[in-house]
């Protein structure tokens, strides 16, 4: 077969496998001008500036040991919104491919929503992964009755909040710094 034959063989397959990894990115919308941000933080329950120092379960072993994981203690070290005034939290991310990636050492800027609880997936849901009911402000786990009674114990010791890679944000993300600073000088 030459060439030009295998190119053609493959090239529908290639095609494929890279719409499917562009459909499995995350689809959140990004909030690149101050007046998206004030509405993000409106909505908000909870904005801070922090450190994520542990990780809450275990960690992925493929990944790098300076990634924490999904759910995490995070440091806080400055608060912007938000009824409690605590030096930790615990952030918890549903299962999907846009939670926030916590890396050890990292400064983020999160906007969050705040938890109540934290239930074990009820046995009629559909669902067969950890989400966050907004209505109710539950965070359903699927991890197991002995994980969910540790996730209620951290949640019950720290104030728990959820956030993913569309509301929470490193220096990267050059406006959201400016916004925070912003913020203290009101």
């Amino acid at each position: 077969m030459n060439i030009a034959a295998m190119k053609r063989a493959c090239g529908p397959p290639l095609c494929l496998f890279a719409c499917a990894a562009i459909s499995l990115a995350c689809g959140c919308r990004w909030f690149d001008t101050e007046a998206q941000l004030q509405q993000l933080y409106a909505q908000s329950d909870a904005v801070l500036v922090g450190q994520a120092v542990a990780a809450l379960g275990p960690r992925d072993a493929r990944r790098s040991p300076r990634f924490l994981g999904d759910d995490v203690l995070v440091r806080v070290i400055a608060w912007k919104k938000g009824p409690v005034r605590r030096d930790t939290v615990v952030v918890l991310q549903a299962d999907g491919n846009c939670n926030r990636p916590f890396v050890a050492g990292d400064t983020v800027y999160v906007f969050a929503r705040a938890i109540r609880g934290v239930q074990a997936l009820p046995r009629h849901d559909e669902r067969s992964y950890s989400y966050f009911e907004e209505a109710k402000q539950v965070f359903y786990k699927d991890s197991g009755a002995a994980a969910v009674q540790q996730y209620r114990e951290w949640a019950r010791r720290f104030p728990a909040i959820t956030t993913n890679q569309c509301t929470s944000f490193t220096k990267q993300h050059r406006l959201v710094p400016a916004f925070f600073r912003a913020l203290k000088e009101k």
